[in-house]
């Protein structure tokens, strides 16, 4: 459930003597793993609040600081999403300052009126933070409040397990190049780590670090040979490591080696946790599936690459230099948009806004728009040059775009009406199909609205290649029953692609039968009835003697004509015309139309019973009313039905020797041409209908079917798939692709709806969200 109001409510800091705080940067993501909700709101704090601000720009070059308050004060930090606008928070991010100066008590509160604020999440002891180290705290499931820990250790805890005796000359050995590890060791267990060695030398270093951090220890070294972690490691240190504990204590293998011969980078990966290992660790009530553990290691030295290649981008076909790239396309994103950190002032200078901007990453060239570029200074470090920018088909779409207004009174083709709006060809890889005479106009939109309105007829959505050609094909090009078989685009598997898999929400109508239908903007929807005449009293009997003849009153709406009526058992005697009036009440609920239960000819009178809406007029349906006014109003109407005949039938006196039985009379009818076409298509048993389709741009079968089994797509029952990768090139939205866990041996097959490429110096990855099956 989304609010509008979000705030920290800070009680305890890890200062000591002083409620000091200071914060870089904080992040509310509806996610786990999702993007930064805080943008566009507005930021304050109960102290110096003027730079409460800081907090919500996502620039670490600046920090927000309390102003060091006295002991037992209270320290609140909000956010106001604004008017309208309410969010939800399932996952907080940090970058702390200083490990001294962070959150130790606090909870997480929403508001709708900034007066009552209710509980959301709370922490209490948190200690585990370092200073320029991210951290991200997961929160329990709605209704749950409490944290009781969240997993802080490092990983060279985990690595100390295995290791025992030896771990001692990995940390004092190399104080230069493992120092960051003796520090979170100290800063973890509370005092200086070769204290407690020389202190506890004969005891084992397992029942050291559990008794100092409180925490089974094995367990962390079952997630330290966790196979993400181990290929990592292997890759930098040259050599294989163990796949178990019991392997690991057969041989000494030093902590030195890695930090020896490491890469030179920091880097972070976000692992799901094991169901064991949730349990018991506690790590939240109840152990959510959403429980994530994130942690930091630093390797030094040089041994080979884990980064990607270094993309390209050129200005005026001359390289330009890069501190940190990402590249994304989201699920709903018609174009590609990407955000670049510049490492020289004249890259920088040279950009022009709206000017062309030309980006090669991973052998693919992407058309971009300079959107904005900006510039952030501060006393901690160089500026950061920051450049973003937008697919060059953002050109077809406001405020880029001139509106367009035109309409198409002769018969044309789907695919030539969008490329005639656009002014330049597409990628079409939908059914293409001739739009009616005089069925599309459009005034005042966007050559991209235009585009994506006729491809939505069909089921087709509208986004951007690379080079920046519009593609417009289905959101699943591979049927949803078709996902399991044949081969997929891409294949993950956890050995080698896969730092992070969760499974998040399900979406999909439930529904696998649907009615597709062409409706005419001129043409009254069509209806029949076929009931006793209310004049004869008959519609008060719930049956009927043997023998006894029966008016029936046949009606129908304009356009609609009876070819037959047939009988079960009985006769029908001859037809003859008449003329019935009928007196209903039409309730107008604060508008200004009503709906006849059956179809007139003309109003005859009308008595309001209260409010007088003025005049009533029949619209072509033959039973919808307008009034000249709206309100709210009841009107007593009299009007004449709108009969196609009367047919007597005449019930026989037995039945198969029996004087009680049942009787059906059925009328069928026809439409004219102006009633359109109609198509059902199901799936399995079909029993589970979705609401019926209609758009008066699908004239052709083809068009028809295709927008059918678009919506049997959407009422699959689906999950929502999120993987972190090693970087991957080549992936696009649309693509089938496998993603295979040996270590849960879980299998899943899905299509690419969005994706994110990140590179920063400490390395490259893929981001994906993907549709799958249940």
């Amino acid at each position: 459930m989304g609010h509008r109001y979000w705030r920290l409510y800070i009680t305890a800091s890890t200062s000591v003597g002083d409620m000091l705080l200071s914060l870089q940067e904080i992040e509310m993501r509806a996610t786990a793993g999702g993007e930064d909700q805080c943008s566009g709101g507005t930021a304050s704090a109960s102290h110096v609040s003027g730079d409460a601000f800081k907090l919500f720009d996502d620039n670490n070059s600046n920090y927000w600081v309390n102003g060091t308050p006295a002991l037992g004060t209270v320290c609140w930090i909000r956010y106001d999403f604004g008017v309208g606008v309410a969010v939800s928070v399932n996952e907080l991010w940090f970058m702390p300052r200083f490990s001294n100066q962070c959150p130790k008590d606090f909870n997480l509160q929403w508001s709708d009126d900034n007066v009552a604020w209710t509980d959301r999440a709370s922490w209490s002891g948190m200690t585990s933070w370092q200073g320029g180290f991210s951290k991200t705290l997961t929160l329990p499931p709605e209704g749950l409040t409490k944290v009781v820990r969240q997993l802080g250790l490092p990983y060279g805890i985990a690595l100390a397990v295995g290791l025992r005796a030896d771990y001692e000359l990995g940390i004092m050995r190399q104080k230069g190049a493992a120092r960051s590890y003796a520090m979170l060791l100290e800063r973890t267990i509370g005092q200086p780590f070769g204290a407690i060695v020389e202190a506890g030398a004969s005891r084992a270093y397992n029942d050291i670090l559990e008794a100092a951090s409180v925490q089974p220890c094995a367990l962390l070294l079952d997630l330290a040979h966790w196979r993400e972690w181990r290929n990592l490691l292997e890759r930098a240190s040259r050599q294989p490591l163990h796949d178990t504990r019991e392997a690991s204590l057969s041989r000494v293998w030093s902590l030195a080696t890695p930090v020896a011969r490491g890469i030179g980078q920091s880097c972070e990966v976000t692992l799901p946790l094991h169901a064991g290992l949730r349990q018991a660790m506690d790590l939240l009530e109840r152990n959510p599936v959403a429980a994530r553990c994130v942690r930091r290691w630093d390797l030094h030295a040089a041994a080979g690459p884990l980064a990607a290649p270094w993309p390209l981008v050129t200005l005026n076909g001359l390289p330009v230099d890069l501190e940190e790239a990402s590249l994304s396309q989201g699920p709903d994103d018609p174009h590609w948009s990407a955000r670049l950190v510049l490492g020289r002032d004249a890259d920088f200078i040279g950009l022009v806004p709206e000017g062309e901007l030309e980006l090669h990453w991973g052998g693919e060239r992407h058309a971009l728009l300079v959107a904005h570029k900006g510039v952030a200074r501060g006393p901690d470090g160089p500026p950061r040059r920051v450049v973003t920018g937008i697919g060059v088909s953002a050109r077809h779409a406001f405020p880029r775009a001139l509106p367009v207004t035109r309409a198409w009174p002769d018969p044309v083709w789907a695919r030539d009406a969008v490329e005639a709006v656009l002014g330049e060809a597409v990628s079409w890889e939908l059914p293409d199909w001739r739009l009616p005479a005089g069925r599309l106009a459009v005034r005042e939109a966007a050559p991209l609205e235009v585009a994506a309105l006729i491809a939505g007829a069909v089921g087709g959505v509208a986004r951007a290649r690379p080079d920046g050609v519009l593609r417009l094909g289905r959101r699943f090009p591979v049927p949803v029953p078709l996902w399991e078989s044949g081969e997929p685009d891409h294949l993950f598997t956890d050995a080698t692609d896969i730092l992070e898999m969760v499974e998040e929400g399900r979406c999909g109508a439930g529904f696998n039968r649907v009615i597709v239908e062409e409706s005419l903007p001129d043409a009254p929807p069509a209806g029949v009835w076929l009931e006793p005449d209310p004049e004869s009293g008959a519609r008060t009997q719930r049956g009927f003697a043997p023998g006894e003849t029966v008016p029936l009153l046949a009606m129908m709406t304009p356009g609609v004509t009876v070819t037959a009526l047939d009988v079960s058992t009985g006769e029908l005697l001859d037809a003859r015309p008449v003329v019935r009036r009928v007196s209903e009440d039409l309730v107008f609920r604060g508008g200004n139309r009503a709906l006849l239960a059956r179809p007139a000819c003309a109003i005859d009178s009308v008595i309001w019973l209260g409010n007088d809406l003025g005049p009533l007029t029949l619209e072509r349906d033959a039973r919808t009313v307008v009034a000249a006014r709206a309100g709210a109003a009841i009107a007593r109407v009299t009007h004449t039905l709108m009969t196609h005949a009367l047919h007597p039938y005449r019930a026989p006196l037995t039945q198969n020797g029996s004087d009680h039985f049942a009787a059906l009379v059925a009328l069928r009818a026809e439409a004219g041409a102006a009633a359109g076409r109609s198509l059902t298509l199901w799936r399995g048993d079909g029993m589970r209908g979705g609401m019926r389709v209609v758009s008066p741009l699908l004239s052709d079968p083809v068009a028809l079917r295709a927008r059918g089994e678009a919506e049997l797509d959407r009422g699959e029952a689906l999950a929502v798939l999120r993987l972190t990768l090693w970087y991957r090139p080549g992936l696009a939205p649309g693509d089938r692709v496998e993603a295979l866990d040996g270590l849960y041996g879980a299998s899943r097959r899905g299509i690419v709806t969005g994706l994110r490429h990140e590179l920063t110096r400490t390395g490259a990855i893929t981001r994906l969200e993907v549709i799958t099956r249940l």
